[in-house]
């Protein structure tokens, strides 16, 4: 979370309200919206990314209660929105309810390049399945899901 602060303080108000004035230095519910995938970790890393960017100058009752003992200092309550990962286009790239990309990835497996590469790599995805475990098998795409476990072990 304080990485999150960070960025949202030193990286994102520093370039978007500071240096080029595209927002307000004031929250306001027009000018942005906040969009995460509808995980813990990442609905997280939303809020604190808008508590570093509007944290500092918000206004005790404007944008969030006049009560010290009842509220943070400066946390202002911002929507973050989400929608069901399956038909996420826009976050999640992979969402399976996308007719196109799951036509495209149809054609993809039919061209002789694809069943050239995954005859080149049999042993390979056979030894990632040998040790990855879990119950999905892992072919060519489907080899994000372990760089993607990676990444957030990381």
């Amino acid at each position: 979370m304080e990485q999150h602060v960070y960025l949202g303080r030193n990286r994102l108000k520093a370039r978007y309200i500071d240096k080029y004035k595209f927002l307000s230095k004031y929250y306001d519910s027009h000018e942005i919206y906040v969009r995460s995938t509808d995980v813990n970790r990442t609905l997280t890393s939303a809020i604190s990314n808008m508590y570093g960017m509007y944290g500092e100058n918000a206004r005790p009752g404007l944008d969030y209660p006049n009560c010290t003992d009842c509220w943070p200092k400066g946390f202002i309550p911002i929507a973050i929105h989400t929608v069901p990962e399956d038909t996420d286009y826009t976050v999640n790239a992979d969402a399976k309810n996308c007719t196109r990309q799951n036509d495209l990835q149809k054609l993809l497996q039919q061209t002789p390049e694809f069943k050239q590469m995954e005859k080149d790599q049999k042993k390979l995805f056979d030894h990632i399945n040998k040790f990855a475990g879990g119950d999905d098998k892992i072919g060519p795409l489907e080899l994000w899901k372990i760089v993607d476990a990676m990444y957030i072990e990381t």
